[in-house]
């Protein structure tokens, strides 16, 4: 499936500064993106941008114990390295891998691209739409092996939806249990904070008869980690170096529906209302123009 180039600039690499053998430099850790809600009062005049990626990749890079990155493709063709301000913010629910940004730079100013929020996969569109097992999904971020030394690189892997959220997963590190989709990749790992696109085709229904979708494409989660063989305990009998040759090629994926409500808190949701407040203020004050 041919994948349009501003899908690929959807994504930021984030990155550390580390120091090996008393030589500094950055250290990517994960990959990122922008999503954009629009304001409540005025949606075509004025949007806000957030930064979205896991929580386990913040947490991983806070533990190198320096500020956090991103690396953006600029207009002209090389990158720069932009320090993050001001906090990341988790999801309430301890077992949900999210975090979001409030911080933004002059996008004008980079080659990339905002996800809108129109475009997330919600209950409403799941339902409208049939997306589910055996839809086509593209993810799209980091190669740790083929970043890109003169500007980003980052790369599609695709597959298909192998489960929908349903029986609860456990997380082997915390013992919290979360949802997620299941994602038939082909190949796993290095993506963790990747946007998942869902790639609607037709729908072939049960009576032979196909529909079209309304929408080609939808943000249908983030990209948790991948299901590592050496945790499970195998049905088969398989001899220990034939087990580490099986790749199980299956991604996590926490639901975008997650990432919405992170948007609705009150840390985010505040400065937008109150920037429709002043707005509408200043609107109404004004005296009605002569004709």
């Amino acid at each position: 499936m041919r994948v349009s180039d501003d899908v690929l600039k959807c994504v930021f690499f984030l990155a550390v500064k580390a120091t090996t053998a008393g030589t500094e430099s950055f250290r990517l850790v994960g990959t990122g993106f922008f999503v954009g809600v629009p304001s409540e009062r005025f949606p075509q005049e004025a949007q806000w941008t957030y930064m979205a990626t896991a929580k386990h990749v913040i947490e991983a890079a806070k533990r190198y114990g320096s500020s956090i990155y991103v690396r953006l493709n600029t207009n002209q063709g090389g990158y720069e390295m932009l320090e993050v301000h001001g906090e990341w913010t988790y999801h309430e629910n301890e077992g949900v891998d999210l975090a979001l940004g409030g911080w933004q730079p002059d996008l004008k100013k980079y080659d990339c691209r905002v996800i809108p929020f129109e475009m997330f996969a919600l209950e409403k569109a799941i339902e409208s739409e049939s997306i589910g097992v055996g839809d086509e999904i593209v993810m799209v971020g980091l190669f740790s092996q083929h970043y890109g030394t003169k500007k980003n690189y980052p790369i599609v892997r695709s597959g298909a939806i192998a489960a929908t959220p349903g029986e609860p997963l456990r997380d082997d590190h915390s013992g919290v249990e979360y949802q997620a989709y299941l994602a038939e990749v082909r190949s796993i790992g290095g993506l963790s904070g990747s946007p998942v696109f869902v790639a609607l085709t037709q729908l072939m229904l049960p009576s032979g008869i196909s529909r079209k979708r309304e929408k080609f494409v939808y943000l249908l989660g983030v990209v948790r980690g991948h299901w590592d063989i050496k945790k499970v305990e195998a049905a088969v009998d398989f001899a220990e170096d034939d087990l580490g040759q099986v790749n199980m090629g299956i991604a996590i994926v926490t639901p975008v529906q997650y990432l919405a409500e992170m948007l609705m808190y009150d840390v985010f949701l505040k400065p937008r209302r109150n920037y429709d407040s002043e707005v509408a203020k200043t609107r109404e004050s004004k005296p009605p123009s002569v004709q």
